[in-house]
Order: structure tokens, then sequence, then C-alpha cells
């Protein structure tokens, strides 16, 4: 059976274009994704700690106070664990379990702990809807053992009530500008804390951290990442 030229040229051509696409597709599959992770160690005093992402020494030395702005990690199933620094070969003194997918930012916050352990790791997800149009988001979240039922003021008006120790609370909008955020006390508004001249920008969001001890209380702003709400399929109506 004879075969032509330009048959066999065509079938080597084809061969050469499926092998290559298969190439290129294997090699996007291995491109890893990034998600990123920053830690905040709100003790009030103590040891330096170091944090492992699995077995890797992602922060090392990381002060009591400290803020480290965001490294990347492969996505996936990842663990992390805290250690006084220098001790690899210590029981972790605190750890958490968590599923980051591609692309998210999240926070590790480390903070006293209740119970028989020093310190409590909390995973915090940086990531929230946008704020309708010329609106910004904040949320609070409170790191001193010992102190509850706190309330959150932005530019004198009350926007978060009962906030407790180990709370995270929701974001709520807020008008953009600058103006005092004042944390006060829910049972005789005294005053515990204040960020002066806070600067919020519209369609942005921000965490404010309530840290350091009941007697030397102080905050910690954030700012963390927005992304719009996926749009709605439209259909076609039935005619």
């Amino acid at each position: 059976m004879r075969i032509s030229l330009g048959l066999l040229l065509g079938l080597a051509l084809l061969g050469a274009a499926c092998g290559q696409r298969s190439r290129e597709q294997s090699a996007n599959r291995e491109v890893p994704r990034e998600v990123y992770v920053r830690v905040v160690n709100a003790m009030p005093d103590g040891t330096a700690i170091d944090v492992f992402a699995d077995n890797q020494k992602l922060f090392p030395e990381i002060k009591p106070g400290a803020v480290v702005e965001y490294r990347e990690v492969s996505p996936g199933l990842i663990t992390f664990r805290a250690r006084w620094a220098g001790r690899e070969a210590d029981a972790p003194v605190a750890d958490n379990r968590e599923i980051i997918r591609d692309g998210k930012f999240e926070t590790i916050l480390l903070r006293p702990a209740t119970g028989r352990r020093e310190v409590d790791m909390t995973i915090l997800k940086d990531h929230t809807w946008l704020p309708d149009a010329g609106k910004a988001k904040v949320r609070v979240v409170h790191a001193i053992a010992g102190m509850s039922d706190i309330d959150a003021y932005s530019q004198g008006k009350k926007v978060l009530g009962g906030i407790d120790f180990t709370d995270e609370s929701r974001y709520v909008e807020v008008d953009p500008g600058s103006g005092d955020l004042v944390l006060k006390r829910h049972n005789n508004q005294q005053t515990v804390a204040t960020v002066s001249n806070l600067r919020l920008d519209p369609d942005k969001a921000y965490t404010v951290l309530l840290v350091g001890s009941d007697d030397k209380p102080r905050t910690v702003v954030l700012e963390d990442r927005v992304q719009r709400r996926p749009a709605m399929p439209q259909y076609p109506l039935a005619s």
C-alpha cells in the first residue's frame, strides 16, 4: 500500500504538535501556585518564637510584638508549628493545621493561651469581599487574656460590640477617611486603646489587633486583601 509523502509529513507534524501540547500541559500542571502567609506575635513578653510550615522554618526568631510581612508557601494542607527560638528538636508550643488554597492570604496569630499551654496559634483569613462603593471594611481581633466585652468606635460611631478575648469580629463597613478608632470596655466605656488618626481608604479592608497586656494594651493595624464578588451568570429569557 502506498502512502504519499505529503500524508507522512502531515502525520509527523501532527504528532509533533500533540507532543508539544502534551509537554506544555504537563509543564503547566507542574508550575507551583503560591499562597501568602504573614505572622504576628501578640504575646505580651517572653522569648522569641520560630514558626515552621511543615518542616521548613518559615519565620525565625519572631519577638513579642513583631509583625512579619507575607512570605510565599506552597498551597495545600500545611501544618504550622511554633517553637521557642533555636529549639528545633523540642515539641511545638503551638500548632495549627490548615488547608490554604491558591492565591490566598492568611495571618498566623500567636497569642496567650488558656489552660496549660502558653501559646495559642490562630489562622486568620486575610481576604474578604470588596466593600460597597466608597466604603472601607474593618474588623477587630482580641488577643489580651483577662479582658472582655470590648466595643469599637470609628470616627465617633459604635461599629462593633461585645468583643471578647480570642474573638475575631466580623468585617463591618465604615466611611473612609482619617479619624480615631477607639476600643472601650462595654461596662464602663473606659478607653482601652486608641488608633489615632487611622486612615481608612475606600475599597480596602483592615484588621485592628488588640494586643499587649491588661495593664499595657496597644493596637496593631494590618491591611487585608479584598476581592470582587464573582459575577452572577446571565441566562437568556425564555421566549
